[in-house]
């Protein structure tokens, strides 16, 4: 996967899979897929996706649209299942404080609903 310029460093604990990364630094790169993480665990001394983990996703939405915005959603296990976090904001600085509080709190084994209050004063600011 060709990523055009340099990723936005994100502080991700063990404990996560990327599964694609192209958030770059240089300005919004206009697509619907930017960022996939899964929550993952030990299984018999090997790390694994967790199947009743988490997922989180970033995007910009509308796709290709200048005037669009970061899309941040984390569902439970997958995106058949629960949305329990979704914001949008257009300053990727924030989006990127918002996916490492999702990912902490979610390491640390936070309660959702706490974790999503930190997300969202996190993009109020």
């Amino acid at each position: 996967m060709d990523v055009p310029g340099a990723l936005v460093p994100l502080r991700v604990p063990a404990g996560w899979l990327v599964e694609y990364n192209t958030f770059v630094e240089s300005g919004p790169h206009h697509s619907q897929d930017l960022l996939q993480m899964r929550s993952c665990r030990v299984v018999d001394g090997a790390w694994q996706v967790d199947p009743d983990g988490y997922l989180v996703d970033l995007g910009w939405y509308p796709d290709a649209d200048p005037t669009g915005a970061y899309r941040l959603v984390v569902v439970r296990p997958d995106f058949r299942g629960d949305t329990v976090i979704e914001v949008s904001h257009r300053e990727q600085s924030v989006i990127r404080q918002a996916i490492e509080a999702c990912i902490a709190g979610i390491t640390d084994r936070a309660a959702i609903p706490a974790i999503a209050e930190a997300v969202h004063e996190i993009i109020g600011r």
